[in-house]
């Protein structure tokens, strides 16, 4: 695992860099995945703001972070990773801003290639 956030960077940079050689239903799935995320957020924040009752709102959020978070847990059982499971939300919501940065950098900078 990478230890700074610097390295981790570098490292999403370069995992990003492989995405135009997936099977094209994989980078359909991961742009689904994506853009839900985004939409989820973007409708919570605007149902929060609009003036909506605020119950129903707050009880859908609830409930798909409790089921977000048993799939996490299920997941992470079976990785040996259980300490990360109640931040998995913040990192979700930070991701949204990360990743679109990460994928700037790749335009705006070029990567290293390897020489043959």
């Amino acid at each position: 695992p990478k230890k700074s956030f610097k390295d981790w960077f570098i490292q999403k940079r370069r995992h990003l860099t492989t995405f135009p050689y997936y099977k094209r239903s994989s980078k359909i799935r991961l742009a689904f995945i994506t853009g839900s995320q985004y939409a989820f957020w973007m409708f919570f924040v605007f149902c929060l703001l609009s003036g909506q009752n605020p119950v129903p709102v707050l009880s859908l959020f609830l409930l798909r972070w409790i089921c977000q978070l048993i799939v996490f847990r299920k997941a992470m059982n079976r990785l040996g990773e259980k300490d990360l499971l109640l931040f998995s939300p913040v990192f979700e919501f930070g991701l949204l801003f990360i990743y679109p940065a990460i994928r700037f950098s790749n335009a705006a900078l070029k990567q290293n290639k390897w020489k043959s």
